[in-house]
This record gives C-alpha cells, structure tokens and sequence, in this order.
C-alpha cells in the first residue's frame, strides 16, 4: 500500500532548471520514445504546472478543445498547505520541449469530482475519481491542435484492441520532465461500471499522472482515460487510469455538447 501511495501521490515532482533534461536517462527494459512536441498531436500536450510558497509541480495534461485540458485531480492538490490550488496559480504550457513551448495560458476554471478527497488517500473512490478538467482563460487549442476522445465501455475497449488499435500514454515523467515521451504498445482492460478503472501496462514514472491513455488506428489517436497510479512493482506492475466513462456528465457538460450530438462520446480529431 506505501508504494502504491507513493506512486499515486507523489506524481508532483519539483520543477527542474530548464537545462536540467535528463535526456540520457536510463529507462531500462521499459523505454519509452522520445516524441517532437512541436509537432501534432504532441503538441496538444504539454505540462500543468503551478506554484506555491516554497513548493513548484508538474503533471501531464492535453488539450481536449481550444480551451480545456485533461488532466488528473491530485495534481491540483498543495499537500504542504492541504488545500486545493487556486485555478489562477495553474499553468498549461502546451508543447513543452526543453524550456521551449509553443502556447501557454492560466486556468480560469477547475472542475473535478466531489468524491475525490486527497486526505483519504489512496482509496477505491480516489483512484475511481482522479480527474480534473481545466478551462483555459486563452483558446491555445487553436493554435496546438487538441485531440479526439471516446467514452468507451469495457467490451468496446477488448474489440477495439481485438481490432489492432493500440493501446498507448504519453507523458512528462520525472526522470526525462522536459521532454514527452510515449509508451506503446501496451494492453489494457477495464472494469465493469461503476466502479469502471482502466488497468494498463504502460511504464509509467511520477510526472505522468494526468497523461493521455490513448488508443492509436493508423495515424489517430483518441483519447480514452487518463493515468493516474501505479500498482504492484517489476514486470507484473500495472498502471490505473480514470476511463472518460467516468466523467462523461462533466466533460459533455464542460465543453457545451449533448448526449445527441455528442454520438456516444466519440469526437472528431483536431489538427493545426
């Protein structure tokens, strides 16, 4: 239980200088690739990061339309003052790449669930309710591109791997935090609702929290949930992540769509 507590907690890693990359880190058996984020899709994702007296963090987030960000709950949460963190105090640097980035905006906005509690620690509900959606104060999607989702259920997710489509996640890790990288392919299976948890076997690091767990059908990625912790330890680890089946209410709500024109969740790809 420590480790998983460490693991889903302690994603919010001190921000390093600028030239501090860890570009020759070791990844060991589990290597993840080097992506350009200046280059779409990455580029619809970048770092949420904030900062507080004498505390500075980062965890992953993507862009989802011109002004909302996906992102997990624990990342907004100053553990030191145990309190929420202002929306004026987040920041989003989309296509961040050693010190350089192509937009940045502030949060205007934080929606998250009600059933999160970081003071209960690591819990069912927590790990079932680790999702947050940011509302930018600039459109910076316009500029980045953002990308596609889908709500899927469980059987949707076993045919679509059935189908070839591969499981990936993307991130900034603690030990590589300037640059993104990506894990692939992996496999991931979901639980049946409510209590509905995606568990996948991508290599995940503290930094990654927030990251898009994704599936990939030739040059298309569509977001499906995004990750949150890490369970277990060596080769039979597997990582969690909230499924967007959970916060479909919110996220239908947050970007203006309904249930008809929605079409079961599934939304077009964006490009610059």
């Amino acid at each position: 239980m420590r480790f998983i507590a460490c693991l889903f907690f302690c994603c919010l890693f001190p921000l390093f200088p600028a030239n501090a990359d860890t570009a020759a880190a070791d990844f060991g058996d589990n290597g993840r690739d080097i992506v350009d984020a200046s280059h779409y899709p990455w580029s619809a994702m970048g770092r949420v990061q904030w900062a507080a007296v004498g505390h500075k963090a980062h965890c992953t987030g993507t862009l989802i339309s011109e002004k909302v960000v996906l992102t997990a709950a624990h990342c907004l949460f100053n553990v030191r003052a145990r309190k929420w963190v202002s929306p004026g105090l987040v920041h989003f640097v989309a296509g961040y790449q050693k010190g350089e980035f192509l937009a940045h905006s502030v949060a205007k906005a934080i929606y998250r669930s009600k059933d999160f509690d970081r003071l209960e620690g690591v819990t069912t509900k927590n790990l079932l309710s680790d999702w947050a959606l940011l509302e930018l104060k600039e459109p910076i999607g316009g500029k980045t591109g953002f990308l596609g989702w889908r709500i899927l259920n469980p059987q949707e997710l076993r045919q679509a791997q059935k189908d070839g489509q591969e499981v990936m996640l993307a991130g900034y890790p603690q030990n590589r935090a300037h640059v993104i990288s990506v894990d692939h392919p992996c496999k991931a299976s979901m639980g049946q609702p409510p209590n509905a948890l995606i568990t996948h076997t991508c290599y995940i690091v503290g930094g990654d929290s927030g990251g898009p767990v994704m599936l990939r059908d030739g040059n298309k990625l569509t977001i499906i949930g995004l990750n949150s912790a890490r369970r277990g330890n060596g080769d039979t680890a597997t990582a969690s992540a909230v499924p967007l089946l959970r916060l479909r209410d919110n996220l239908l709500s947050v970007l203006g769509l309904s249930n008809t024109d929605h079409k079961r969740g599934q939304a077009p790809l964006a490009s610059r």
